[in-house]
């Protein structure tokens, strides 16, 4: 069956079919359209989309379906959702709607994920052993990393690639911290999306960005200076993605989450209010300037030097350490923390270029697990500073492009 030539199609950017738009008759008896069966509509209207699967631009396969999901009616017209699936797969991203009014076809809608340009499984090496279930999670799990976790599920998806639609273990695993779906190659045991499915918001707060020195331009500036002093440099900035749980929201993101990991045991703020309006003599206040820099970091990395594979994950943040700890990453714990610098100096969580520097330590053991350690060759800790150079270096790369353009 083809798609009737009176319909108006619009496509996307790749050139599917993401809409048609007429009157395409269905196969229902008078008896059926008179009792308005919906379950019967949605057979009929899955029928004749498979009939026309070609023209439609739905998955090329023998074994394709298209899985009814949902049936509802709204003011006399009837609404069918439905999935592709091959071989009983369902193909990830796949969402098609249709509406019926008076026993005729009207509109249909077709989303595929942006990727897709093949509508052709991948056909897998026969010699080859796919993925077990049981590995395909176990790899997940290692690849997030310490958690605790809440629920975990995986299945079956096939998804799209450039050679065709791969099939793939979809792993989902609910930790206190996020809601994680990785989408792992069921031949090549590959990785090939990452993403965290939680909702965030974003909301505001008070900071200095990057410090009270370079913001005034004085450098005679410290922790006794004059509290209005200090107080007229804080700016209100985006707090990006933070979480709401139920009535309450907590400076956690998709890249740092404020957490007390040591003593003194100061808990983050969580409050009813997006809105984190503190000054530098609360304790609040350190864990505001500290989401909103290490946040503002991982997505330079992105969004500026396009970066995805650094650090792509939500690290833990004491804004509040011992007095006489500094700052420091620990790569054993896999966090940051900050704390007092001495008499007359701010707490290092005032001080954005020190997140900067913090974060870059982060970012070398990612690449390189061990990063810094005693050379037995040399002794001598060259790795540990060229780390402290490349902190510095990239602290001053980034305030240069982000805060102090030419």
């Amino acid at each position: 069956m083809k798609l009737p030539s009176s319909v108006r199609r619009k496509t996307n950017k790749n050139g599917a079919i993401r809409t048609v738009i007429g009157a395409i008759p269905l196969p229902l008896s008078q008896k059926m359209r008179d009792s308005a069966a919906t379950d019967d509509i949605a057979d009929s209207v899955k029928a004749v989309l498979l009939e026309m699967s070609d023209d439609l631009q739905l998955a090329s396969a023998d074994q394709v379906d298209l899985d009814i999901s949902g049936v509802s009616e709204v003011d006399g017209s009837v609404y069918v959702r439905m999935r592709e699936a091959v071989n009983g797969t369902p193909v990830f991203g796949s969402d098609v709607v249709a509406e019926v009014s008076a026993g005729t076809l009207r509109r249909v809608g077709i989303t595929r994920h942006k990727d897709r340009v093949s509508n052709t499984p991948f056909e897998q090496d026969t010699d080859s052993q796919l993925m077990t279930k049981r590995r395909a999670v176990t790899l997940v799990k290692k690849a997030i990393g310490d958690y605790v976790e809440v629920h975990s599920n995986a299945s079956q998806v096939y998804y799209p690639k450039d050679d065709g639609m791969r099939l793939c273990w979809q792993v989902d695993i609910v930790t206190e911290t996020a809601d994680w779906r990785y989408l792992v190659d069921a031949e090549t045991q590959e990785i090939l999306r990452i993403e965290d499915l939680r909702e965030y918001v974003d909301g505001t707060g008070m900071v200095y960005d990057p410090n009270p020195v370079v913001t005034a331009n004085d450098n005679t500036l410290n922790q006794n200076s004059p509290a209005a002093t200090l107080d007229a440099e804080l700016v209100s900035r985006t707090l990006r993605e933070i979480t709401q749980d139920g009535a309450n929201f907590r400076l956690e993101g998709p890249y740092v989450q404020i957490k007390n990991k040591q003593d003194p045991a100061i808990a983050p703020p969580e409050q009813s209010s997006s809105t984190f309006n503190f000054t530098r003599n609360d304790d609040e206040f350190e864990a505001v300037n500290i989401y909103y820099h290490v946040d503002r970091i991982q997505r330079y990395l992105q969004d500026t030097l396009g970066i995805t594979s650094v650090m792509n994950w939500s690290i833990e943040c004491d804004h509040h350490t011992s007095d006489n700890g500094g700052a420091f990453y620990s790569p054993m714990g896999l966090f940051m923390g900050f704390g007092g610098s001495g008499p007359s100096r701010p707490d290092r969580g005032e001080d954005g270029d020190v997140m900067a520097h913090e974060y870059c330590h982060a970012m070398q053991h990612d690449m390189v697990p061990g990063w810094g350690v005693y050379n037995t060759t040399t002794s001598r800790h060259e790795a540990r500073a060229m780390g402290e150079g490349f902190g510095d270096a990239f602290t001053c790369i980034l305030n240069q492009e982000q805060l102090l353009p030419l």
